[in-house]
């Protein structure tokens, strides 16, 4: 044949095979492509909660359904496979007050507030005694902004024999308080009321993403606390390996961790999705199943008969009593503090 025949050829089935294409797929029209990738979206979409208010804040998503082995976290305790199902998040947000600075008040309240529309449904809790009058409006005119809320002042004092004694008292006032919400809240989120997450630094503030993670392994965990930078809360620390004694008791010296440096410096070498298996941690929040809470009590006695940190003695009573998990996250959870991790 010759080669300007073939040439000729070549292009007759080139324009042939594009004509078959144009004919089987058509003409790009937009509408139509978008149309398509609606359907898709609706198949695979993540699906928001229905409370969702601020387009901006993080939200827990539920994604497709996929198979995950089971792994093991550094204490050895085996997870389950990913949850299937998504479950309702209803949770209690809670805190003692008393002296807190009105500033402070106006500023991690709405934060709270904020953490709480998170979930599927919530409701802030805070009791409060012998405090200014300033400061116990701040808290009302606080709270009245949502009406998942619950404001309980006393004005008295507390008396007892220490200062973890009285704030004990305060705390079993406030377990009393949420446990009349029992049967409407799975779980309870314990926090300080004062600088937490940057106070009236407005750039941080609660993390939703990281707390919803952690719902989402639910299974893992009893209590749940979490990472500050820096840890300075080891009065609330104990683990068998590292810190099993009073850090201000008798025994001190045989703990590992006499700072918190060391502390950030163990916790920073932990894989940030392990948990780790502790008899007591609280470092200004800590996350609680509601099946808990009925029977343990919090007590500023140490079990040498020195004064200890009250959440000590209520941990220990969550193991013993209810077999309780107790796990701390080496993951930060306020935006823009030191050593977060924005996923």
């Amino acid at each position: 044949m010759h080669p300007m025949n073939k040439i000729l050829l070549l292009g007759i089935l080139s324009l042939a095979c594009v004509l078959t294409a144009y004919l089987r797929v058509g003409i790009y029209n937009p509408k139509e492509s978008r149309e398509v990738s609606k359907k898709i979206w609706e198949k695979n979409a993540i699906i928001l909660p229905k409370n969702r208010t601020n387009p901006t804040w993080p939200v827990s998503t539920t994604v497709p359904t996929r198979k995950m082995k089971a792994t093991k976290t550094v204490t050895g305790i085996a997870t389950t496979k990913a949850v299937h199902k998504k479950h309702p998040i209803r949770i209690i947000l809670a805190g003692i007050a008393k002296n807190i600075r009105e500033s402070h008040i106006r500023c991690h309240v709405p934060k709270l507030i904020r953490l709480g529309e998170s979930f599927d449904s919530y409701h802030v809790i805070v009791y409060m005694n012998n405090s200014p009058e300033n400061q116990k409006k701040a808290y009302e005119e606080e709270l009245a902004k949502t009406k998942h809320s619950t404001f309980v002042y006393e004005d008295k004092s507390i008396s007892g024999h220490h200062r973890t004694d009285k704030i004990s008292k305060a705390r079993n006032i406030l377990l009393d308080i949420i446990l009349n919400y029992k049967d409407s809240f799975d779980y309870v989120l314990m926090t300080d009321m004062d600088g937490v997450c940057g106070s009236c630094n407005m750039t941080r503030s609660y993390d939703p993403a990281v707390f919803h993670r952690m719902f989402r392994r639910s299974d893992e965990w009893d209590v749940l606390t979490f990472r500050f930078v820096p840890y300075w809360d080891l009065w609330a620390f104990r683990d068998e390996t590292h810190m099993p004694y009073n850090k201000f008791g008798k025994l001190s010296r045989k703990n590992k961790f006499g700072s918190y440096e060391d502390f950030d410096k163990w916790l920073s070498s932990i894989p940030r999705t392990e948990l780790i298996e502790v008899q007591s941690a609280y470092m200004m929040t800590a996350i609680y199943k509601m099946e808990l809470l009925n029977g343990p009590r919090y007590s500023g006695e140490g079990e040498q008969g020195e004064m200890d940190c009250e959440h000590v003695a209520f941990h220990k009573q969550i193991r013993e009593q209810k077999a309780g998990r107790i796990r701390l996250s080496p993951e930060v959870y306020c935006f823009e503090s030191k050593g977060h991790v924005k996923l």
